[in-house]
Protein backbone atom coordinates (compact mmCIF):
# COMPACT_ATOMS: atom_id res chain seq x y z
CA UNK A 1 0.00 0.00 0.00
CA UNK A 2 2.97 2.06 0.87
CA UNK A 3 4.14 1.99 -2.42
CA UNK A 4 0.28 2.68 -4.41
CA UNK A 5 0.75 4.76 -7.48
CA UNK A 6 -1.38 7.56 -8.41
CA UNK A 7 -2.65 9.27 -11.65
CA UNK A 8 -4.17 12.50 -12.50
CA UNK A 9 -5.81 14.31 -15.42
CA UNK A 10 -4.56 17.63 -17.16
CA UNK A 11 -7.44 18.16 -19.76
CA UNK A 12 -7.05 14.83 -21.89
CA UNK A 13 -3.72 14.11 -20.16
CA UNK A 14 -3.21 11.45 -18.02
CA UNK A 15 -0.48 12.19 -16.03
CA UNK A 16 1.89 10.45 -13.39
CA UNK A 17 2.22 7.89 -11.73
CA UNK A 18 2.94 9.74 -8.41
CA UNK A 19 3.43 9.11 -5.12
CA UNK A 20 1.14 9.86 -2.53
CA UNK A 21 3.84 12.75 -1.55
CA UNK A 22 3.78 13.98 -5.08
CA UNK A 23 0.40 14.42 -5.12
CA UNK A 24 -0.03 16.29 -2.27
CA UNK A 25 2.79 18.65 -2.79
CA UNK A 26 1.26 19.30 -6.57
CA UNK A 27 -2.04 21.20 -4.74
CA UNK A 28 -3.87 20.07 -7.28
CA UNK A 29 -7.77 21.59 -7.23
CA UNK A 30 -10.18 19.44 -5.38
CA UNK A 31 -11.95 18.55 -8.46
CA UNK A 32 -9.27 17.06 -10.32
CA UNK A 33 -9.78 13.51 -11.70
CA UNK A 34 -7.23 10.80 -9.97
CA UNK A 35 -6.98 7.27 -10.95
CA UNK A 36 -5.13 4.63 -9.03
CA UNK A 37 -5.40 0.81 -9.30
CA UNK A 38 -7.31 -0.11 -6.24
CA UNK A 39 -10.83 1.96 -7.40
CA UNK A 40 -10.16 1.51 -11.52
CA UNK A 41 -12.16 4.52 -12.21
CA UNK A 42 -11.27 8.18 -12.14
CA UNK A 43 -12.65 10.34 -8.96
CA UNK A 44 -12.37 13.43 -7.99
CA UNK A 45 -9.44 14.63 -5.81
CA UNK A 46 -11.74 15.88 -2.57
CA UNK A 47 -13.43 12.73 -2.42
CA UNK A 48 -10.51 10.28 -1.93
CA UNK A 49 -9.89 9.65 1.91
CA UNK A 50 -6.13 9.45 1.28
CA UNK A 51 -6.45 13.13 0.69
CA UNK A 52 -9.53 14.23 2.38
CA UNK A 53 -7.60 15.70 5.90
CA UNK A 54 -4.96 17.33 3.30
CA UNK A 55 -8.41 18.79 1.56
CA UNK A 56 -9.86 19.86 4.82
CA UNK A 57 -6.74 21.73 6.31
CA UNK A 58 -6.59 23.76 3.04
CA UNK A 59 -9.86 24.53 3.08
CA UNK A 60 -9.83 25.69 6.17
CA UNK A 61 -7.31 28.22 5.35
CA UNK A 62 -9.68 30.97 3.84
CA UNK A 63 -12.05 30.48 6.57
CA UNK A 64 -9.36 31.61 9.15
CA UNK A 65 -8.67 34.35 7.01
CA UNK A 66 -12.08 35.60 6.46
CA UNK A 67 -13.22 34.67 10.07
CA UNK A 68 -10.00 36.74 11.21
CA UNK A 69 -11.92 40.20 9.18
CA UNK A 70 -14.85 39.61 10.20
CA UNK A 71 -13.70 39.44 13.96
CA UNK A 72 -11.68 43.04 13.41
CA UNK A 73 -14.52 44.23 11.43
CA UNK A 74 -17.21 43.65 14.64
CA UNK A 75 -14.64 44.74 16.54
CA UNK A 76 -13.94 48.57 15.19
CA UNK A 77 -17.98 48.63 15.37
CA UNK A 78 -18.10 47.27 18.98
CA UNK A 79 -15.24 50.00 19.84
CA UNK A 80 -16.85 53.10 17.81
CA UNK A 81 -20.60 52.17 19.09
CA UNK A 82 -18.73 52.27 22.47
CA UNK A 83 -17.16 55.65 22.26
CA UNK A 84 -20.17 57.13 20.32
CA UNK A 85 -22.77 55.57 23.39
CA UNK A 86 -20.19 56.99 25.59
CA UNK A 87 -19.84 60.42 24.28
CA UNK A 88 -23.47 60.43 23.93
CA UNK A 89 -23.78 59.40 27.60
CA UNK A 90 -21.39 62.33 29.10
CA UNK A 91 -23.35 65.42 26.49
CA UNK A 92 -26.53 64.15 28.28
CA UNK A 93 -24.99 64.08 31.85
CA UNK A 94 -23.05 67.54 31.41
CA UNK A 95 -26.42 69.33 29.86
CA UNK A 96 -28.65 67.91 32.63
CA UNK A 97 -25.69 68.82 35.50
CA UNK A 98 -26.04 72.59 33.91
CA UNK A 99 -29.74 72.43 34.02
CA UNK A 100 -29.58 71.68 37.73
CA UNK A 101 -27.34 74.52 38.19
CA UNK A 102 -28.98 76.59 36.55
CA UNK A 103 -31.42 75.94 38.48
CA UNK A 104 -29.36 75.96 41.43
CA UNK A 105 -28.44 79.79 40.62
CA UNK A 106 -32.28 80.55 40.16
CA UNK A 107 -33.02 79.39 43.76
CA UNK A 108 -30.44 81.74 45.30
CA UNK A 109 -32.50 84.88 43.05
CA UNK A 110 -35.67 83.17 44.65
CA UNK A 111 -34.00 83.99 47.78
CA UNK A 112 -33.30 87.36 47.52
CA UNK A 113 -36.60 88.12 46.08
CA UNK A 114 -38.55 86.22 48.89
CA UNK A 115 -41.66 85.50 47.07
CA UNK A 116 -42.33 88.49 45.41
CA UNK A 117 -41.76 90.32 41.90
CA UNK A 118 -40.40 92.99 42.67
CA UNK A 119 -38.19 94.27 45.94
CA UNK A 120 -35.95 97.87 46.94
CA UNK A 121 -34.51 99.03 49.76
CA UNK A 122 -32.35 102.54 50.36
CA UNK A 123 -29.89 104.62 51.82
CA UNK A 124 -29.98 107.77 52.78
CA UNK A 125 -27.53 110.82 54.22
CA UNK A 126 -28.18 114.10 55.00
CA UNK A 127 -27.89 116.63 52.30
CA UNK A 128 -26.19 119.79 51.82
CA UNK A 129 -26.45 122.57 49.55
CA UNK A 130 -27.55 126.52 48.97
CA UNK A 131 -31.63 126.99 49.32
CA UNK A 132 -32.17 130.15 47.11
CA UNK A 133 -34.92 132.33 46.39
CA UNK A 134 -36.06 131.84 42.59
CA UNK A 135 -36.13 135.38 41.91
CA UNK A 136 -32.78 135.44 43.03
CA UNK A 137 -32.22 133.06 40.18
CA UNK A 138 -31.54 135.50 37.26
CA UNK A 139 -30.35 133.15 34.38
CA UNK A 140 -33.79 130.89 35.24
CA UNK A 141 -36.58 130.05 36.79
CA UNK A 142 -37.65 126.94 38.23
CA UNK A 143 -41.12 125.43 38.12
CA UNK A 144 -42.85 123.33 39.94
CA UNK A 145 -45.34 119.99 38.36
CA UNK A 146 -47.85 122.08 37.82
CA UNK A 147 -45.48 124.93 35.89
CA UNK A 148 -45.48 127.44 38.75
CA UNK A 149 -42.94 128.99 39.88
CA UNK A 150 -41.17 127.68 43.08
CA UNK A 151 -40.57 130.17 46.06
CA UNK A 152 -37.59 128.66 46.76
CA UNK A 153 -35.09 126.60 45.28
CA UNK A 154 -32.62 123.93 46.90
CA UNK A 155 -29.36 122.60 45.30
CA UNK A 156 -28.19 120.10 46.27
CA UNK A 157 -24.48 119.62 46.50
CA UNK A 158 -24.11 116.35 48.15
CA UNK A 159 -26.04 113.69 50.39
CA UNK A 160 -29.37 112.71 49.64
CA UNK A 161 -31.11 109.15 48.96
CA UNK A 162 -30.25 105.95 45.93
CA UNK A 163 -33.60 103.47 46.13
CA UNK A 164 -32.58 100.29 44.44
CA UNK A 165 -35.48 98.20 43.11
CA UNK A 166 -35.32 94.85 41.23
CA UNK A 167 -37.59 93.55 39.40
CA UNK A 168 -38.24 90.58 38.04
CA UNK A 169 -39.19 89.78 33.85
CA UNK A 170 -40.22 87.02 31.56
CA UNK A 171 -36.69 86.98 30.25
CA UNK A 172 -34.49 88.32 33.54
CA UNK A 173 -33.98 90.78 35.60
CA UNK A 174 -34.47 95.10 35.84
CA UNK A 175 -32.62 96.87 38.63
CA UNK A 176 -33.26 100.25 38.60
CA UNK A 177 -31.30 103.08 40.55
CA UNK A 178 -33.41 106.00 42.00
CA UNK A 179 -31.09 109.19 43.04
CA UNK A 180 -32.31 111.77 44.66
CA UNK A 181 -31.09 115.17 43.07
CA UNK A 182 -32.68 118.63 44.17
CA UNK A 183 -35.65 120.24 45.12
CA UNK A 184 -38.26 123.07 45.58
CA UNK A 185 -40.49 124.67 47.91
CA UNK A 186 -44.06 125.66 46.29
CA UNK A 187 -45.13 127.89 49.13
CA UNK A 188 -43.12 130.20 50.97
CA UNK A 189 -41.56 129.81 54.55
CA UNK A 190 -44.12 131.62 55.59
CA UNK A 191 -47.02 134.01 54.47
CA UNK A 192 -47.44 138.22 55.91
CA UNK A 193 -50.93 139.35 56.57
CA UNK A 194 -50.55 143.56 56.46
CA UNK A 195 -51.81 145.26 59.52
CA UNK A 196 -55.54 146.74 59.52
CA UNK A 197 -55.93 150.59 59.70
CA UNK A 198 -58.85 151.63 61.84
CA UNK A 199 -58.35 155.66 61.24
CA UNK A 200 -58.36 158.13 63.80
CA UNK A 201 -54.41 156.66 64.23
CA UNK A 202 -55.74 153.72 65.15
CA UNK A 203 -54.50 150.39 63.75
CA UNK A 204 -53.19 146.57 64.15
CA UNK A 205 -49.87 145.70 62.65
CA UNK A 206 -49.09 143.18 60.36
CA UNK A 207 -47.48 139.44 61.04
CA UNK A 208 -46.34 136.51 59.57
CA UNK A 209 -48.14 133.15 59.68
CA UNK A 210 -45.74 130.28 59.34
CA UNK A 211 -46.95 127.99 56.36
CA UNK A 212 -45.18 125.26 57.76
CA UNK A 213 -43.77 123.41 54.90
CA UNK A 214 -40.95 121.60 56.78
CA UNK A 215 -37.50 121.53 55.99
CA UNK A 216 -35.36 120.90 53.18
CA UNK A 217 -34.17 117.63 55.11
CA UNK A 218 -37.75 116.42 56.03
CA UNK A 219 -39.29 116.66 52.13
CA UNK A 220 -35.78 114.39 51.16
CA UNK A 221 -37.01 112.08 53.94
CA UNK A 222 -40.85 111.90 53.27
CA UNK A 223 -39.78 111.46 49.19
CA UNK A 224 -38.04 108.85 50.14
CA UNK A 225 -40.51 107.06 51.57
CA UNK A 226 -42.68 107.77 49.33
CA UNK A 227 -41.20 105.78 46.54
CA UNK A 228 -40.02 103.01 48.82
CA UNK A 229 -41.42 102.29 52.18
CA UNK A 230 -45.15 103.45 50.52
CA UNK A 231 -45.31 102.06 47.48
CA UNK A 232 -48.59 100.55 46.71
CA UNK A 233 -47.16 97.47 45.52
CA UNK A 234 -45.70 96.67 48.84
CA UNK A 235 -42.09 95.34 47.04
CA UNK A 236 -40.03 97.41 50.08
CA UNK A 237 -38.09 94.88 52.23
CA UNK A 238 -36.07 96.28 54.89
CA UNK A 239 -32.50 95.13 54.85
CA UNK A 240 -32.33 94.25 51.73
CA UNK A 241 -30.24 97.12 50.38
CA UNK A 242 -26.74 94.83 50.51
CA UNK A 243 -28.38 91.99 48.69
CA UNK A 244 -29.81 94.08 45.96
CA UNK A 245 -26.64 95.83 44.99
CA UNK A 246 -24.85 93.04 45.29
CA UNK A 247 -27.07 90.75 42.88
CA UNK A 248 -24.71 90.70 39.91
CA UNK A 249 -22.34 88.75 42.40
CA UNK A 250 -24.26 85.68 42.60
CA UNK A 251 -22.80 82.67 40.85
CA UNK A 252 -22.87 78.74 40.39
CA UNK A 253 -20.71 76.23 39.28
CA UNK A 254 -21.41 76.86 35.63
CA UNK A 255 -23.61 80.17 35.92
CA UNK A 256 -23.55 84.12 36.51
CA UNK A 257 -25.57 86.72 36.45
CA UNK A 258 -24.44 89.13 33.85
CA UNK A 259 -25.25 92.67 32.38
CA UNK A 260 -27.15 91.94 28.94
CA UNK A 261 -28.05 94.61 26.64
CA UNK A 262 -32.00 94.67 26.51
CA UNK A 263 -32.37 95.03 22.82
CA UNK A 264 -30.82 91.81 22.18
CA UNK A 265 -34.04 90.28 22.77
CA UNK A 266 -37.77 91.56 21.55
CA UNK A 267 -39.85 90.10 24.13
CA UNK A 268 -39.63 91.12 28.04
CA UNK A 269 -36.86 92.92 27.85
CA UNK A 270 -38.26 95.90 25.45
CA UNK A 271 -39.67 97.38 27.58
CA UNK A 272 -37.46 97.68 30.45
CA UNK A 273 -35.08 100.80 29.50
CA UNK A 274 -32.29 99.25 31.04
CA UNK A 275 -28.71 100.23 30.32
CA UNK A 276 -30.12 103.75 29.41
CA UNK A 277 -30.89 106.65 32.06
CA UNK A 278 -34.14 106.85 32.63
CA UNK A 279 -34.50 110.42 33.17
CA UNK A 280 -36.01 112.56 35.91
CA UNK A 281 -39.02 112.05 38.38
CA UNK A 282 -40.68 113.87 40.94
CA UNK A 283 -42.07 113.31 44.12
CA UNK A 284 -44.38 116.35 45.52
CA UNK A 285 -47.22 117.26 47.64
CA UNK A 286 -48.73 120.83 47.85
CA UNK A 287 -45.63 122.37 49.93
CA UNK A 288 -42.33 120.84 48.23
CA UNK A 289 -41.33 119.11 45.07
CA UNK A 290 -38.06 116.90 45.51
CA UNK A 291 -36.62 115.16 42.12
CA UNK A 292 -34.72 111.92 41.20
CA UNK A 293 -33.01 111.04 38.72
CA UNK A 294 -33.15 107.20 37.34
CA UNK A 295 -30.90 104.45 35.54
CA UNK A 296 -30.59 101.12 35.29
CA UNK A 297 -29.30 97.97 33.82
CA UNK A 298 -31.04 94.69 32.54
CA UNK A 299 -29.30 91.03 34.40
CA UNK A 300 -29.85 87.66 32.88
CA UNK A 301 -28.28 84.41 34.27
CA UNK A 302 -25.64 83.58 31.82
CA UNK A 303 -23.58 79.95 30.96
CA UNK A 304 -20.19 80.26 31.66
CA UNK A 305 -19.13 78.45 28.39
CA UNK A 306 -15.48 77.99 29.87
CA UNK A 307 -16.72 76.25 32.72
CA UNK A 308 -19.23 74.00 30.57
CA UNK A 309 -16.71 73.29 27.87
CA UNK A 310 -14.00 72.20 30.77
CA UNK A 311 -16.58 69.68 32.71
CA UNK A 312 -18.00 68.55 29.02
CA UNK A 313 -14.33 67.72 28.35
CA UNK A 314 -14.02 66.09 31.95
CA UNK A 315 -16.91 63.96 31.56
CA UNK A 316 -16.36 62.35 27.59
CA UNK A 317 -12.76 61.59 28.80
CA UNK A 318 -14.38 59.76 31.71
CA UNK A 319 -16.77 58.09 29.43
CA UNK A 320 -14.27 57.54 26.54
CA UNK A 321 -12.00 55.67 28.71
CA UNK A 322 -14.38 53.87 30.33
CA UNK A 323 -15.77 52.58 26.82
CA UNK A 324 -12.08 51.55 25.77
CA UNK A 325 -11.67 49.28 29.03
CA UNK A 326 -15.42 48.00 28.40
CA UNK A 327 -14.08 47.35 24.72
CA UNK A 328 -10.94 45.43 25.40
CA UNK A 329 -13.01 42.93 28.74
CA UNK A 330 -15.06 42.30 25.28
CA UNK A 331 -12.75 41.90 23.18
CA UNK A 332 -10.58 39.32 25.01
CA UNK A 333 -13.59 37.67 26.75
CA UNK A 334 -14.93 36.68 22.84
CA UNK A 335 -11.19 35.77 21.76
CA UNK A 336 -11.67 33.12 24.56
CA UNK A 337 -14.95 31.96 23.36
CA UNK A 338 -13.62 31.38 19.77
CA UNK A 339 -11.72 28.42 18.68
CA UNK A 340 -9.18 29.69 15.68
CA UNK A 341 -7.22 26.77 13.85
CA UNK A 342 -3.72 27.60 13.87
CA UNK A 343 -2.17 27.79 10.24
CA UNK A 344 -0.45 24.80 8.67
Amino acid sequence: MANKEYFYLAGADKKGPYSKEEIINLKLPNDTLIYFDEINKWVPYEDLEDFKPIIEEKQDEPNIVKTKKKINLINYLVLIFLILSASGIAYFLTEEYKNKDFQKLEEKVNDIFNGKEEICDYTKSGVKGELTKTNDLFLFSKKDNEDKELYEYYSCESGGWIVYTLKKLNYGYDLIKSSSTNMGFKVPESTYRAGTDYGYGFSTPGYSIPTYRGSVQNAYNEAMEYISVEKEDKSYVAGSYNRIITFDELSSDLHYIDNIHPTKYTSASVNSKSWESLGEASVFNKDWIVWYKTSGKHYEIVLDKDEYLKKLIINLGIGIVTAILAFLLWKYSLKNRINIKPNA
